[in-house]
């Protein structure tokens, strides 16, 4: 538990004095989450015996691959720019 909290503060810190690198980071991370977990939708639709649910999980998959992309191409909306 000790380690986890040093581990935690230390990318605080790191998060501070960088931030633009922290920003960057966290885009990265968010797109990859949401690239697999669209992948992982879409096989759980196609794998799905029942075919109750599997509409929804074929779009919660596009609409994660979606966001996956979005998140690349354009992480920061134009009006802050």
């Amino acid at each position: 538990m000790a380690i986890r909290g040093i581990f935690a503060l230390l990318l605080v810190i790191v998060a501070i004095l960088m931030p633009a690198s922290a920003f960057w980071a966290l885009v990265f991370v968010i797109g990859a989450y949401a690239l697999l977990d669209g992948i992982s939708a879409l096989v759980a639709a196609i794998s799905r015996r029942a075919r109750n649910g599997r509409a929804w999980l074929a779009f919660e998959g596009i609409a994660g691959i979606g966001v996956a992309i979005l998140t690349v191409i354009m992480p920061v909306p134009q009006r802050w720019l």
